[in-house]
């Protein structure tokens, strides 16, 4: 990839629940009406997206169909190493913490408390 810039206001959210994910995104817009926003229901969709466009963050769930949402983080920071990945996961498990971070993540959240955790990390994101 020539051109590694990022978009830093630019969030894409990867979430193959399809009612989950635009609730998700009417919920952050609230929030962050200057950010734009994309979405994928796949990795590999969001692959393809992050080539294109380049976001400054992901909002990546850790279970997708076919590839997972570790292995298209890990790919993500390959191309793009300082996109800021958030992933998402039903289980508040370490072994899953502790292989999303390994992968590049740069935070991992679980569902049932992303409503309080997701805003303060983007903010942090968007500052830094």
């Amino acid at each position: 990839m020539k051109n590694k810039t990022l978009i830093k206001d630019l969030l894409l959210i990867v979430e193959d629940h399809d009612a989950l994910r635009e609730s998700l995104q009417k919920w952050l817009s609230t929030f962050f009406p200057e950010l734009d926003f994309l979405e994928a229901g796949s990795g590999e969709d969001a692959l393809n997206l992050v080539k294109e466009h380049k976001p400054g963050i992901v909002l990546m769930d850790i279970k997708l169909p076919q590839m997972s949402g570790i292995e298209a983080t890990r790919q993500i920071k390959e191309m793009l190493p300082d996109t800021n990945i958030v992933i998402l996961s039903m289980y508040d498990f370490i072994d899953y913490k502790t292989e999303a971070l390994a992968a590049g993540a740069s935070a991992y959240v679980a569902k049932n408390r992303m409503y309080s955790e997701l805003v303060p990390i983007i903010k942090k994101f968007l500052s830094s």
